[in-house]
């Protein structure tokens, strides 16, 4: 027989009620019977029995709150019939929890199955509290069956908004089902989809690369070949609204023959180069910015020494901007570009790349001009590589800095849809919200799936050129230098285990985070992160050193400092999972 005194402390509550502290349905209920009638004792009620905190106590006080709302519930159930629903509840939960183990590895339908499964066994059905009207003026309730939820195209179940699943004694859906139901299942199902899809893509066809290859340059042959199995890929997946869908804007190639006949047969050049306007013409007509664009880009397209897997020619070749309806202008350029192909710089990088004889095709695209508003219709550009200095980050380069992605998170979560993220749910770290390169985030959040995509399509690791989230430039990435291993001394002892980000091997003096040391090599020591911004408080930009690292001894979610850290290129050192570092200023200020 259970005792009538009331509880006083976790240790009396555990030995009274076996199975509480592991939360067991039938110890709650029980206890939370006792309880509404001998409530515990008030060191208990507001843990003050000296006892080292537990997560189960937690769940425990919102028991005690339950029991205390049950004396003034009017809903006729009498505490035992109360007691008894929380242990149903409690069973529902652990239910609950068990299952998502098991819809972490079943796949989407399988997963669907079991959670309709559940809610058919207890009758649930969908909850809608309707407004007040003129025979109804409290409201009224409206319940519906799950078959009038189903979506009749997708199969999905459909949750109205402010309506609530309920089983048969109104208890609503437990959070984690009803989370796989709404988030959980159309996430998997895309990346069930996007990875079939992908798969049936298979790899670019190098005999076909090649063959464009020769007839219209490499940068051509790369994009025309990705354009290719990207639109096959779009229109694959273009009913799931979780996809995210790579942009290339319309493009035109031009092949060799044209710039043949620029060096043999001008008037045939003429012929050609009017042919190549009007696609021009026909592109900026065509485009997809919500207006009419104003110009094209003309951009180089060398056979043999540009944009391939052993030269990459960059900033050897021109690309110049035109208006295409100025036909001298178009054809000046398209000549331009054509010469850049002969000018010593050219020739001399040919010639040390063991390269003789080269041909130029013409890539032509549409133009999108950077704006001054400093709005969301501001553009970014510039390009992003599948693999920089650490092998797990992407590295997206903008105008206004580099945004470190997550590249494992990336490859998890490839083409699902992010751009309602503004701030960026699979980057490295974020950027200090005064740069200007937070605003970069939302306008190229489809670019890291671009690269990676590419890499997968080509099988290497490609870099891409971009302007905000349209793909203009597809390449090879050459990583010719190797990655930089750190080792220590085995006898060393470790101040603390701490996260990174950079690399190097140095030895640093202490520098004050009240100086200007933009022109020194040295480490700062960061006391405190949380609300830390440039221009304000009590070290500025000017405090980071030119060169060196930073620690961080209580960091934040902002990851100000580490974003600075990052845009520097300083070592940045802090501790794992949100944790600080104490005492360790002490060793550096005795050590030095």
């Amino acid at each position: 027989m259970i005792s009538t005194a009331p509880v006083e402390s976790f240790g009396n509550l555990v030995e009274r009620f076996p199975g509480i502290d592991k939360l067991d349905p039938t110890a709650v209920g029980r206890f939370a019977f006792h309880a509404a009638i001998h409530a515990p004792t008030e060191d208990f009620r507001y843990h003050q029995t000296g006892e080292e905190y537990a997560e189960w106590h937690h769940e425990v006080r919102d028991i005690l709150s339950v029991t205390e709302n049950w004396r003034y519930e009017q809903s006729g159930l009498s505490r035992l019939e109360m007691a008894q629903n929380l242990v149903r509840q409690k069973q529902k939960e652990l239910e609950a929890a068990a299952l998502s183990d098991t819809l972490e590895n079943a796949s989407a339908d399988e997963g669907y199955g079991i959670v309709m499964g559940i809610l058919e066994r207890d009758g649930y059905r969908v909850r809608t509290d309707m407004a007040s009207s003129p025979l109804f003026p409290d409201g009224r309730t409206k319940h519906s069956s799950l078959a009038d939820a189903h979506d009749q195209d997708s199969g999905r179940l459909y949750i109205p908004y402010g309506s609530e699943l309920v089983d048969k004694d109104g208890r609503e859906l437990d959070g984690r089902l009803k989370r796989y139901l709404e988030e959980g299942y159309p996430i998997k199902k895309a990346k069930e989809g996007i990875a079939k899809e992908i798969d049936n893509l298979g790899e670019i066809d190098t005999n076909e690369l090649e063959r464009l290859r020769q007839i219209y340059g490499t940068k051509a042959a790369n994009l025309l070949v990705f354009e290719n199995k990207v639109a096959e890929l779009n229109a694959a997946l273009e009913s799931d609204s979780n996809v995210t869908k790579i942009d290339i804007p319309p493009f035109t190639a031009v092949s060799v023959e044209m710039y043949e006949a620029w060096l043999n047969n001008p008037s045939l050049f003429y012929e050609m180069c009017e042919l190549a306007r009007q696609d021009a013409l026909n592109l900026r007509a065509a485009s997809r910015y919500g207006e009419s664009a104003d110009i094209v880009a003309i951009r180089s397209s060398a056979v043999k020494s540009e944009d391939g897997d052993e030269h990459s020619g960059a900033g050897v070749y021109k690309s110049i901007a035109v208006d295409p309806s100025d036909k001298d202008a178009f054809r000046k350029a398209v000549e331009e570009v054509y010469a850049s192909t002969r000018s010593h710089a050219a020739l001399t990088y040919q010639q040390g790349m063991g390269v003789s004889d080269e041909l130029m095709g013409l890539v032509i695209q549409q133009y999108k001009d950077k704006q001054l508003s400093g709005s969301r219709n501001e553009v970014f550009f510039g390009h992003a590589n599948g693999r920089g200095a650490n092998k797990n980050l992407l590295e997206i380069h903008t105008d206004a800095g580099v945004l470190l992605y997550d590249r494992p998170a990336v490859e998890a979560a490839l083409l699902l849809d992010e751009r309602g993220n503004e701030r960026g749910g699979l980057l490295h770290t974020h950027p200090d919200h005064d740069s200007k390169l937070r605003d970069a985030i939302y306008p190229t959040a489809e670019v890291p799936h671009a690269v990676v995509l590419a890499e997968k399509l080509f099988g290497k690791t490609m870099q891409v050129e971009f302007v905000n989230n349209s793909i203009v430039q597809v390449r090879p990435l050459r990583i010719t230098s190797p990655e930089v291993a750190i080792s220590f001394p085995e006898e060393l002892t470790a101040l603390v285990e701490s996260a990174a980000s950079g690399f190097g091997d140095m030895e640093l003096e202490k520098l004050d985070e009240m100086d200007d040391n933009s022109d020194r090599k040295g480490f700062l020591l960061f006391w405190r992160e949380y609300e830390f911004s440039l221009g304000r408080g009590h070290a500025g930009y000017d405090a980071f050193p030119k060169e060196g690292a930073v620690i961080i001894l209580q960091p934040s979610s902002s990851g100000h400092i580490q974003a600075i850290c990052r845009e520097k290129g300083l070592m940045c050192f802090y501790p794992k999972n949100g944790n600080r570092i104490d005492h360790i200023e002490d060793t550096f200020y005795e050590e030095g």
